[in-house]
């Protein structure tokens, strides 16, 4: 990563909607100003409006532009010509180490596709050093950055963790993360909350690095045949996937997990593995009583249309990939029809019956773009040119929903919706601008737009007008 010294940019928003000065905090000085634009800011009261000030990583002043530059005074003024600023995007699924790996191997972040067998593998696991993870995490970084990534859910290792705990000391870090680990470990994180072994005022870490969140696997992929299904894979007999749990021990681990108060997520992704897990979390829910504990169905590619309805009431968040509509669709063909009891990525569905679903990436497992994953959940086209009226067509999304998919709900999924994934004042100063202004550009070219700047706590990250990638810390 290029350093070009602390570039400490605070950035002002003004809102369109001509109201004046938002209830500002009142900061001894405003950094920076970024005026004249059209920002989109996640909030449903005041959807989009003109410029913002920032001040010591906050939003603290929101209005029109001539309100913030007088607000602003001596500091930096950034005019954004009317560009779409957004707030920084979520990505709630990916695996940073493993991809920055690739990425150092192979090169071609954009390029990456392939099957996570890692799931599944018998061969050895393999061994990296500190140095070797540092260096990985510093490529998936900067790629993050440039795709307008401020914070993302990582579903690793204890290892891992070390990493990110490593990154945030030396003041590296140019996202925010938080670490989903195993389930199996559920013990030994409940053992290093209460230690303060993590910090922060509930024990879960800081603004920059935090866990809380337990994560266990109930059945493989469809790419390897390994996805838990009502039916049988083609060419079969009675191959109907691969559970790796049943109820007893799946209920086991996770009322263990949530008694301790901290959060599950479980990676299932056909029918029977989303069924068998959201009967758990049915169960544990009515057993342990009610509190806010927001459990979560990773990937969830295949629902029955009896489950999907069950979500919302028991309150279960689905974290999707949507990619996976543009590349997977036609394997999915093979399987299901439209007589079958099963929903495949019903985004709209679950929309209506107000599920919070977030968007994820699973990179290095799929494609790490956030633009792709707008135009798959926008448009459900197939990348093989099929199917141009879409996968589906009635589970198409907005551009909106979508967006609250890699924003608002992201924040939601782990229980920060108050201080990012929204601009507001008093929020964390994450956000993005863009070359496309993705609420009018026609849908086809929402895949092609492009992150000009990338800000994590008011600082810029990533800087595509010249070229450059910033880090956090002072030299």
């Amino acid at each position: 990563m290029q350093s070009h010294g602390y570039r400490r940019l605070w950035f002002a928003f003004l809102f369109v909607s001509g109201c004046t000065v938002s209830a500002p905090i009142r900061p001894a000085s405003i950094d920076l100003a970024v005026v004249n634009a059209t920002i989109w800011t996640g909030d449903t009261l005041r959807p989009v409006v003109e410029a913002i000030a920032v001040s010591n990583g906050r939003v603290v002043a929101m209005g029109p532009t001539a309100e913030i530059q007088a607000l602003a005074g001596d500091g930096d003024v950034l005019d954004a010509g009317g560009a779409l600023i957004t707030p920084g995007f979520i990505d709630t699924h990916t695996h940073l180490l493993q991809a920055g790996r690739r990425l150092l191997r192979e090169g071609a972040a954009g390029e990456l596709y392939d099957i996570d067998e890692s799931l599944l593998s018998v061969d050895p696991i393999e061994i990296y050093t500190q140095e070797e993870d540092d260096e990985a995490l510093v490529a998936a970084l900067e790629y993050l950055s440039s795709e307008g990534v401020t914070s993302v859910h990582h579903m690793g290792n204890w290892d891992d963790l070390e990493a990110f705990r490593r990154a945030e000391t030396s003041g590296s870090l140019t996202a925010r993360v938080n670490v989903a680990l195993p389930i199996t470990t559920t013990s030994r994180l409940v053992n290093a909350i209460s230690s303060g072994q993590f910090g922060g005022q509930d024990g879960k870490g800081t603004e920059w690095v935090r866990v809380g969140v337990v994560k266990g696997v109930v059945d493989g992929t469809f790419t390897t045949g390994t996805a838990a299904i009502e039916l049988r894979y083609p060419g079969t007999a009675d191959d109907r996937g691969l559970l790796l749990y049943d109820a007893p021990r799946l209920y086991e681990q996770v009322v263990e997990a949530d008694r301790a108060g901290l959060q599950v997520a479980l990676h299932a992704v056909g029918e029977r593995a989303t069924n068998l897990a959201i009967n758990v979390y049915e169960r544990v829910s009515q057993e342990n009583g009610p509190r806010d504990r927001r459990f979560r169905l990773e990937h969830a590619q295949h629902l029955l249309s009896d489950d999907v309805v069950r979500l919302a009431p028991l309150g279960i968040l689905v974290n999707v990939q949507p990619t996976q509509i543009m590349y997977a669709a036609g394997q999915f063909d093979s399987i299901y029809d439209e007589s079958t009891r099963t929903l495949s990525f019903p985004l709209r569905t679950l929309s209506e019956l107000r599920t919070r679903v977030s968007f994820g990436t699973d990179w290095p497992f799929a494609p790490p773009s956030v633009f792709e994953g707008l135009y798959a959940a926008v448009l459900r086209r197939q990348d093989d040119g099929s199917r141009r009226g879409g996968w589906f067509p009635n589970e198409r999304l907005t551009v909106r929903q979508s967006l609250d998919a890699y924003t608002v709900n992201g924040a939601y999924a782990s229980f920060e919706e108050h201080r990012k994934g929204r601009l507001a004042v008093g929020s964390l100063a994450d956000f993005i601008l863009l070359d496309t202004n993705l609420l009018n550009v026609p849908l086809p070219d929402i895949r092609f737009a492009r992150v000009l700047l990338t800000v994590v706590d008011g600082k810029i990250v990533f800087d595509r007008r010249n070229g450059t990638q910033v880090d956090r810390a002072e030299p």
